[in-house]
């Protein structure tokens, strides 16, 4: 789902129906919390069951064991919630990533296999929540939670007829070998280190008229990165401005300070 700007922009976040409210987190929880933890809890958000089945096959390596093979249709058959849930420290590593978009407590309830937003009991002794994670809708939490730590969720896969099964088989084995191209392909390149929050925050505190070292901190994710942009637009619009001044012109925007970002 597509969230509202307004409501990425704002600090206390988004209510997600059945779930309860999401926000984007807060510098000074990333920095209370460590960003490496921070980090790998948004790589738990972007999981996929081939990640889940690639790591754990690591994980067997360094303890000298081998895991059965998987065929690649095997995999996508895997429910990466079910996975993420089957033992209790993976079960606390998600907690803990939804900890940086969830303020309220989150509990795993192991009998109905879900994840209990803010459980409590009422005056009258019967049980409450304000939102129930499970494996139904642990896509759109991620969703959501990406686009608050202004991330591009992972497209989604289109439902594709055929007209036969052998037709299907082909399709979906060259998409496979497709995808597996295009992740090698991205595999050699590092990512830009301008663009790390590290370095967008301490741009910020130096170039921005008001933002600094000592209140940046009181900003969430998706505004550090929301006033980057605009911070870079304004440089742009600074520059424009000065050379219609000078030089004049017919094609000058005076307002497009204020266009919407894309």
């Amino acid at each position: 789902m597509k969230v509202p700007y307004f409501e990425l922009l704002n600090p206390i976040g988004f209510q997600v129906e059945t779930v309860g409210r999401i926000h984007s987190p807060r510098l000074k929880d990333i920095c209370m919390k460590g960003y490496n933890t921070y980090q790998y809890a948004l790589s738990l958000l972007l999981m996929t069951p081939k990640d889940f089945v690639e790591r754990l096959k690591l994980l067997l390596k360094h303890g000298g064991q081998e895991m059965p093979n998987i065929t690649p249709e095997e995999i996508d058959q895997l429910d990466v919630f079910t996975l993420l849930t089957l033992e209790e420290g993976t079960r606390t590593d998600v907690i803990s990533a939804l900890g940086f978009f969830i303020s309220e407590p989150v509990e795993y309830e192991p009998t109905h296999q879900c994840f209990l937003v803010n459980p409590a009991k009422d005056e009258a002794g019967a049980f409450t929540v304000d939102g129930v994670i499970n494996a139904k809708n642990w896509t759109l939490v991620c969703d959501v939670c990406l686009q608050c730590a202004y991330i591009d969720p992972p497209k989604e896969k289109k439902e594709h007829k055929y007209k036969d099964e052998r037709t299907r088989k082909k399709f979906e084995e060259f998409y496979r070998k497709k995808a597996e191209y295009e992740k090698k392909q991205r595999g050699g390149k590092k990512a830009d280190p301008d663009y790390e929050l590290a370095n967008i925050i301490s741009a910020l505190a130096t170039y921005h008229d008001s933002l600094n070292m000592a209140n940046i901190w009181d900003l969430t994710v998706y505004q550090v990165h929301d006033t980057f942009n605009r911070q870079r637009i304004k440089q742009v619009n600074d520059i424009s401005d000065f050379n219609y001044s000078v030089w004049g012109g017919k094609d000058h925007q005076v307002d497009s300070w204020f266009k919407k970002m894309s």
